[in-house]
């Protein structure tokens, strides 16, 4: 069995101090195998605010699979954000925009959907596929195969990406950006789990609870619960279980 953290939209620069320490403290109480980080560590790209955020990360004694959000490259600053969008997110969070976490039962891939020229929404351009395809089609097919990226791949492109992700045999996909937790079965050919977590620590909730995914993998089923704030700190909130792909 293996437990995986997804945490997305932190926006540092607009987080409530009381849920960033209550949410590292919810953390070491689950102790998870791993910790999926899906985009907008910032608000603004500003050194001050991915400061706090890997100092938030540092503190998090798990493995972890980070990718950038549309906020974490500059959005006034045009020359940066044509120039070196990424600059700041790969000094002080990661130089590497697809890490990777494998064991003996998960594989974990994130991938960078963020693009400069757009304002807000993301794009998986060929080489991200190709990588893709690469990531997936070298684990073992036995793994349980999760993709982590900050932009939701339901919405664009969807019958190429979903190919690739049926054909690599995909079991899971972790998102943010929308602020919103949910989570579901999509895809062509083969169905894949979906979720998508709210922002964990952020005044940005858009009229949702502050909160965060918890994705338990067992032999034969996969629970998602969200980890929901009450005012006080993250509790269980709603959960579904669903059948392994490789059981359906």
């Amino acid at each position: 069995m293996r437990v995986l953290a997804h945490i997305s939209d932190l926006h540092f620069g607009t987080e409530i101090p009381t849920m960033v320490r209550t949410l590292k403290e919810d953390l070491e109480k689950l102790h998870p195998d791993v910790i999926a980080v899906s985009g907008d560590l910032s608000q603004r790209a500003r050194e001050s605010q991915f400061l706090a955020a890997r100092r938030f990360l540092n503190e998090l004694p798990f493995p972890q699979v980070i990718v950038p959000g549309n906020h974490d490259i500059p959005l006034f600053n045009l020359p940066v954000r044509l120039l070196n969008p990424l600059g700041r997110y790969r000094k002080h969070i990661s130089w590497d925009l697809a890490q990777t976490f494998v064991d003996s039962e998960v594989a974990v891939f994130g991938f960078n959907t963020v693009r400069p020229g757009k304002w807000k929404s993301g794009h998986l351009g060929e080489s991200e596929l190709k990588r893709l395809r690469t990531f997936l089609g070298s684990a073992n097919r036995k793994l349980f195969k999760v993709v982590v990226t900050h932009h939701p791949l339901v919405p664009f492109r969807a019958r190429k990406v979903f190919s690739v992700l049926s054909d690599g045999g995909a079991d899971l996909v972790l998102a943010g950006h929308l602020h919103r937790g949910v989570h579901g079965r999509a895809g062509l050919r083969r169905r894949i789990l979906f979720a998508e977590a709210g922002t964990a620590v952020s005044t940005r909730a858009r009229n949702e609870v502050n909160g965060y995914n918890v994705v338990t993998v067992s032999d034969d089923r996969v629970v998602v619960q969200i980890r929901a704030w009450d005012g006080k700190g993250f509790h269980a909130g709603r959960s579904i279980t669903y059948p392994r792909a490789s059981c359906i």
